[in-house]
This record gives structure tokens, sequence and C-alpha cells, in this order.
């Protein structure tokens, strides 16, 4: 049975080893068989790192920040989420990860993994994503003919006419990315 993990994240800055994650949010899926939406707010583990451009786009302050709770017990609750939807001792039991430039959002989750010691991520991820970019490149050659201007999120869900509410949200983003995905693959896939 195939399971997705269609995930986003909110960062202080682009750097994945120096950087942290301030929202870690998604939805776990089997296609019509069950779905179930997360949503959590990390407090970051090095103040010292956070840019200015990430905290001007994601629009979150240093004082809202404070109040998140600690990447630690967040990093917990997400783990026992992972392990209700997969044996990670099944090695044909796995997610495949889905986002909106997917590699970014997994670099961060891998690091914050680990920097709560836990070297196992993967031992619940394929190794393999299914990704807007690559999937709105492959419905422009559906197509025979350039649609998009640029492959960001907030351009794709305009030409596809899909709402994206809040951007930025790591969540609002997520629910987003996985409705141009399917609409997407509906039209190659008829």
């Amino acid at each position: 049975m195939i399971k997705f993990l269609w995930i986003d994240t909110e960062t202080t800055g682009l750097d994945p080893v120096l950087n942290d994650i301030i929202q870690l949010s998604g939805i776990l899926e089997i296609p019509r068989v069950r779905y179930e939406e997360f949503d959590f707010r990390v407090a970051p583990l090095n103040y010292d790192s956070i840019t200015e451009d990430a905290m001007k786009c994601n629009g979150i302050k240093l004082s809202t920040l404070k109040k998140y709770p600690p990447a630690s017990g967040v990093h917990l609750k997400f783990k026992q989420l992972l392990f209700k939807w997969v044996n990670p001792f099944d090695p044909k039991d796995k997610l495949i990860l889905c986002g909106q430039n997917v590699l970014f959002d997994m670099n961060f989750l891998q690091q914050f993994c680990e920097k709560q010691g836990d070297k196992f991520l993967r031992s619940c991820i394929t190794s393999g994503t299914f990704d807007l970019r690559t999937l709105s490149v492959a419905y422009e050659i559906f197509l025979n003919k350039k649609i998009f201007h640029s492959y960001s999120l907030t351009n794709i869900c305009e030409i596809l006419g899909v709402e994206l509410k809040n951007a930025h949200n790591a969540l609002n983003d997520i629910r987003a990315t996985r409705e141009c995905c399917l609409k997407i693959w509906n039209i190659i896939t008829k």
C-alpha cells in the first residue's frame, strides 16, 4: 500500500545545518483510505542564526518563537506520529515524501532529527520523492507548452486556480501543494 508524507517547513534561514525548523506541517495519507494532518510549532535551537529575511518571509516574531515548544518534545511527537503510520523495521513499509521543493524540507527535517540525536529518519521514508516543481515541468511537457513563468507555489496555484491562503504558513502551503499535485496528476493520467 502506498503511503504519502506531504511535508512543508518554515525555517530560521536557508542552511539546514545552521538554521532550524520553526514550523513542521504535513499530511499523512493513504489515498482513499486514511488521511491525517499535523502542524507543529518549534522553538529554534539556535537563536543566533535566525536570519532577518526568513523572519520577514514567514512573518513570525522573535517573541512568538520563544513561546513555541522545545525541539525535543516536537521531535518525539513527530516520530510517534510516523510510527503510527509505518513500521520502521519493515523495509517495504515506508512513506513517500511529497511537497514543493521537497528536498529543501527533507534536508531540514534530517538535520532536525539529527540535532535530537536521531539518525533513523530514513527508516520511515523512501529515498524517492514526489515534487510539485518536477510535476509542473512534466505537465508543461504533457501540454507541449510553457504555462508557468516560475515554479513557485504562489505562481503554480495562481495558474491552476488553487487557493493559497496565508502563504508561508507551512500547513496552508502543503495543503495547496497537495491540491496542485492532484490537479495536475489527474489531468496527466486521464
